[in-house]
């Protein structure tokens, strides 16, 4: 439930969100701008 939360917020305030469990949060949340371990450092344009 706190994955969720920080997600939503994230996502509302358009704030980049630092994970190392980046699958969860681009199922719940596809638009968020994820950077996560092994990616380069380019805005999600999706």
């Amino acid at each position: 439930m706190p994955d969720f939360f920080i997600g939503a917020h994230a996502a509302v305030a358009s704030y980049r969100l630092i994970t190392r469990d980046d699958a969860r949060y681009r199922t719940y949340f596809p638009k968020l701008d994820i950077l996560a371990p092994g990616e380069t450092d380019t805005p999600n344009t999706a």
